[in-house]
């Protein structure tokens, strides 16, 4: 029996079946070059992605308050002052217009430079660009365009230990809570806003383990929070 050490975000042992989470939005990220007469089509895929991102939270919100208390709903909230900032949207716009790169491009190249700064500004603010993460992605799959999923069937209707690159809110909300066993993944934190909700549905969670060298679908594993 191999075995891999983690750090544990949420205590519990759960014994399963692994299934991977893909999340990785550059895997199928489509990216091209438009012209200056198509602008204004993408800034308008743009809008239409972010008010379709908006009204997928709301409908979480109630949901959330109901899993998680008024814990769950403040994670919402954020999320939704993330997408409502204007400035942040601007400068989505500013960059399909400069650069002349399709809506899901911009979304991404200006969502990642203020990843990158965020993060390089104190360790301690790490764990923020989790949720930073979580927004991007959520713009993306909402052009219909790339979609985070289960590899397998088998996490759509069977309780599984659920195996991803990171934890995000926006799993959580969408996987069935009772098929979910533990979280494995190869990022994360104790105070991440996505620890904090799986730890309310009392599921184990560890991080810090390569679970794409390590971890496939199927794979019997003990998750030990």
């Amino acid at each position: 029996m191999k075995e891999f050490k983690g750090l544990s975000a949420s205590p519990g042992i759960a014994i399963g079946r692994v299934c991977v989470y893909n999340i990785d939005i550059y895997r199928n990220l489509p990216t091209y070059n438009i012209s200056e007469q198509e602008v204004e089509d993408e800034k308008t895929r743009l809008a239409e992605a972010v008010k379709k991102a908006e009204e997928a939270l709301l409908r979480m919100k109630d949901v959330s308050r109901k899993l998680f208390g008024a814990e769950g709903a403040e994670i919402i909230n954020a999320h939704m002052a993330m997408l409502r900032d204007k400035g942040l949207r601007t400068r989505i716009a500013d960059r399909i217009r400069s650069e002349k790169i399709n809506a899901e491009h911009a979304v991404v190249d200006v969502f990642d430079e203020y990843i990158e700064k965020i993060a390089s500004n104190a360790d301690h603010f790490e764990e923020l660009t989790h949720d930073i993460k979580d927004v991007r992605d959520r713009i993306v799959e909402s052009f219909d365009t790339v979609h985070g999923s289960f590899a397998c069937p088998v996490g759509e209707k069977s309780p599984v230990i659920v195996v991803s690159e990171r934890l995000t809110p926006s799993m959580i909300f969408s996987i069935e809570p009772g098929n979910i066993l533990a979280f494995i993944t190869s990022q994360g934190g104790f105070t991440a806003h996505a620890a904090i909700l799986a730890r309310a549905l009392n599921v184990p969670v560890i991080f810090g383990i390569d679970v794409n060298k390590h971890l496939d679908c199927h794979c019997e594993v003990i998750a030990d929070g």
